[in-house]
């Protein structure tokens, strides 16, 4: 069985939104005089900085979500204490940022190539993930399979940024934006309802001393399980969210409005909070268990090998570990044991999560629907846009186009916007085939830090120190010897996915630091 069955109404409801979508991409196509306006939505200034400001993708909301109901209100504090602070660094340093600037004016820097090129690769696999977090998510929903669903929100994204570019999809990301906020907000205080007002925190605390963890696991940052491991997963995933949503930061180069970014901000700090109560919510909603001769019956939702969705019932002692937290999926033991008697032991499938609190308090199939696409089409929109914006300013113009014609940069950016489609579609299918949404994510966090360095530093390029970095993140996820991923040599060992995205991220960044330093010490000496 899926968790969705799409009815009639379902099917006008995306229709509408589709509609609304496409209309407005065909409205501002005439609006696109020259490549600057294509990228950066220059004759809609306020609009477009808003709309690329406050815009959060699939990435970001799966991410969120999946952190708030494995951490509850001890992961909704240290990440937004930890990203409020980094936001507000970065934008202040990013104001002047070198690579940004240059990309701005389409001036070429050998300096900067690598960067350049590793940043639209980067973009290039948020899109591939995207999409093939949009599949998996289809798939188990719906049943849909590749050709007849994701393939089509895909054309879909494609034409309207082939037409509008990104004025064609500020007013409509503005208006998904409103919409998307306007329905978390009701299902977030419905879910708070249907807790009891006021019983957030004893749920909390219920369903840790029910999985035989210490009272306080999910409501006090103090109680976290390897604190400063987080710590640091927060800030590299923080710097991961601001190098994936560049437009916030090129839109305000351009606009320099302190005031729309500081109402853009705000609007932005409390769509992410609301986004991580959704997966609070779904750790800490009741899941009331009958009970048999003693023993707690469990029915547990589980995510079988093919994608679709179904149900385990087992019997646990009623004094022991129930594996239930709140109403978070669980898939069942690799192999069939149904006795298991620690939490920890249980594979809870987070990233559904946040869809299992959507249903629960609004069941109408368009609304989760309207939410992961409409995120779906601002990550897939967002990085096709700014991978093309890459390869035009920063290498094709200024090198290539001979003739200076801006006309030239705007056709050629809808040419390389078409392939790089076509590329982040075969990507998104090797990642749904071959690789799980946690390894795509710690991918992410891991090529986007030496990118978060080098904005940080406002180097100004050093193609050597960028193509060094690089190879030796190759070289330790060639090495790196992880459950449940993908080995060619391993040689280092890692007990999970994050201590691996925490070492490698750290180690990484301690380099980059280093022979920045080296490299401006020796650069100025000369």
């Amino acid at each position: 069985m899926y968790l969705l069955n799409i009815t009639n109404i379902d099917y006008v409801m995306m229709t509408i939104l589709f509609g609304a979508i496409f209309a407005s991409a065909y409205y501002f196509r005439r609006k696109n005089r020259s490549s600057h306006d294509f990228f950066l939505g220059a004759s809609a200034t306020q609009i477009t900085f808003l709309s690329g400001a406050i815009s959060i993708g699939i990435i970001e909301f799966i991410s969120l979500s999946g952190y708030g109901a494995y951490a509850g209100l001890s992961g909704l504090m240290l990440f937004m204490i930890v990203y409020i602070v980094l936001d507000l660094f970065a934008g202040f340093r990013l104001k002047n940022s070198v690579l940004y600037q240059r990309l701005q004016i389409a001036e070429f820097s050998a300096q900067s190539v690598v960067m350049l090129v590793v940043y639209a690769l980067l973009m290039l696999l948020v899109a591939g993930t995207g999409i093939a977090v949009m599949v998996s998510m289809l798939k188990s929903l719906l049943g849909w399979e590749f050709a007849n669903s994701t393939l089509s929100l895909i054309a879909i994204a494609a034409i309207c940024l082939i037409l509008g570019g990104f004025a064609g999809l500020s007013y409509s990301k503005i208006l998904s934006s409103v919409i998307v906020f306007l329905l978390l907000l009701i299902i977030a205080v419905i879910s708070y309802k249907n807790i009891g007002f006021g019983n957030l925190v004893a749920s909390l605390q219920s369903v840790a001393t029910d999985n035989k963890l210490q009272a306080s696991s999910f409501t006090s940052i103090a109680a976290l399980a390897n604190p400063m491991l987080q710590l640091w997963l927060m800030v590299i995933v923080s710097l991961t969210f601001i190098v994936i949503n560049p437009f916030a930061n090129l839109k305000q180069i351009v606009l320099k409005n302190s005031g729309t970014t500081f109402i853009a901000q705000i609007i932005k700090f409390i769509m992410i909070a609301i986004i991580i109560f959704t997966g609070v919510f779904a750790l800490a909603t009741p899941n009331k268990l009958p009970e048999i001769a003693g023993k707690k019956i469990i029915t547990t939702q589980t995510r079988f090998d093919n994608g679709e969705l179904g149900y385990v019932v087992r019997a646990v002692p009623g004094n022991g570990a129930t594996l239930q937290r709140g109403v978070i999926p669980v898939k069942a033991a690799e192999d069939d044991d149904q006795t298991l008697s620690n939490s920890t032991q249980g594979n809870f499938d987070y990233i559904s999560a946040a869809l299992v609190v959507i249903k629960k308090a609004l069941p109408y199939a368009f609304i989760p629907l309207f939410i992961i696409i409409l995120f779906f089409f601002k990550t897939v929109s967002d990085s096709i846009l700014f991978a093309t914006f890459t390869i035009i300013n920063g290498i094709y113009a200024p090198r290539f186009n001979k003739s200076g014609e801006d006309l030239e940069n705007l056709w050629a950016a809808r040419v390389f916007m078409f392939a790089l489609f076509v590329i982040a579609i075969c990507i998104g299918l090797v990642l749904f085939k071959f690789f799980s949404f946690y390894y795509m994510f710690c991918l992410i966090f891991i090529l986007s830090t030496p990118i978060a360095c080098a904005l940080i530093l406002n180097n100004k390029g050093s193609w050597l120190l960028d193509l060094i970095i690089y190879i030796l993140i190759i070289a330790l996820l060639l090495t790196a010897n992880v459950s449940d991923i993908p080995v060619l040599i391993p040689l280092v060992k890692y007990p999970n996915l994050a201590d691996m995205t925490a070492k490698i991220t750290f180690f990484v960044s301690v380099v980059y630091f280093s022979l920045s330093l080296l490299n401006r010490f020796f650069t100025k000496s000369k």
